[in-house]
């Protein structure tokens, strides 16, 4: 049996509470309880390569954190093990996991993220059963991908694609996407998804902490595009309301086609994510898109931004990133 590598980040599911109560990530000692939880539960001989190549509550996370990620995954012997478990916090869950959909598009093997509502060392945590999922799908032989694991209240462990994961909603521990399936329902064969010829060249990506950045705007009543400062920024991303819509009222500070003039100046690519025009039944997003922003059909705002920040670090910039980001939104489209 081959091993699985393991790498530990910090998050919940890497906590210790003190005695105040207060959780602190301790990825070197409690995030093993992880696999130690598993080998006394299921004995199956199950080996594990683990490694801390960073440990901080993913709330703290910054750029540097995920040029670490990535270049711990570049150093891992694809033919060594039979896949990669990542245990990572919750709060930015959904952000690293579009990401890495992008960055590791054709990586050889598959790569699990698992979190928790409540630290391993706790009676009622579902750090155990998400790892245990996670290690059940690479063994069961989940394809190459980004995939996350995780149990809703419910008691279910759901399967996800990383790349369509939702963020989970304040106050909240459970996770969502549009076509989870419980993890003990799932049959592999319909999971692999259409040849990627093109593998990322992950050993040719700088890293994203010296590169400049993406800034992600969402839309809310007062939002002021004459206050937004596009210095060191080399991509937009610009979210939707729930009808995939954003203020487009003429050239006023309030609008959207406002930040598209200074963009344009820039020659700074903007994308409007989630927008789907061929569906759209509002004409303010229209307006948008007549305007020159690139509406990306059915991405959330965490993939339109993953994949801008990775075309990014491949050196794409104005037409060539928005091409870039385009190609990579629409390979995780239905």
């Amino acid at each position: 049996m081959q091993p699985i590598a393991v790498i530990f980040t910090g998050g919940t599911i890497c906590c210790r509470t003190d005695d105040r109560g207060i959780r602190h990530s301790d990825a070197a000692q409690i995030g093993y309880l992880l696999t130690e939880e598993y080998c006394k539960a299921h004995g199956d001989g199950q080996p594990f390569l683990t490694q801390m190549p960073t440990n901080s509550l993913s709330e703290n996370l910054q750029p540097m954190h995920w040029d670490i990620m990535l270049d711990t995954l570049r150093k891992i012997d694809v033919l060594a093990v039979s896949g990669i478990i990542i245990a990572h916090g919750t709060d930015s869950l959904a952000e690293t996991a579009a990401m890495l959909s992008c960055a590791l598009l054709g990586f050889s093997l598959p790569v699990v993220l698992v979190s928790a509502h409540t630290p391993p060392d706790q009676e009622y945590t579902n750090a155990h059963s998400n790892f245990a999922a996670a290690v059940a799908m690479i063994q069961k032989g989940l394809p190459c991908g980004v995939w996350v694991v995780y149990e809703n209240l419910d008691g279910v462990v759901y399967l996800h694609h990383a790349a369509r994961l939702r963020a989970c909603a304040n106050e909240s521990n459970e996770f969502f996407s549009r076509d989870m399936q419980p993890c003990a329902a799932v049959e592999i064969a319909p999971l692999q998804p259409a040849p990627w010829h093109d593998a990322i060249p992950m050993e040719h990506m700088r890293p994203f902490a010296q590169q400049p950045g993406v800034l992600l705007l969402r839309p809310y009543v007062g939002q002021r595009y004459d206050h937004v400062v596009l210095d060191h920024v080399a991509a937009v991303v610009h979210g939707t309301y729930h009808s995939e819509t954003a203020n487009s009222c003429g050239n006023s500070p309030y609008s959207v086609r406002y930040l598209l003039q200074k963009t344009k100046a820039r020659q700074i690519p903007c994308f409007l994510a989630p927008c789907n025009r061929a569906a759209q039944q509002y004409d303010s997003a229209e307006n948008l898109v007549s305007a020159g922003i690139t509406p990306l059909t059915d991405a959330s705002v965490w993939l339109a931004y993953g994949a801008a920040m990775v075309g990014i670090a491949l050196g794409y910039t104005g037409d060539a990133l928005c091409r870039w980001v385009v190609k990579i939104c629409q390979r995780f489209e239905r």
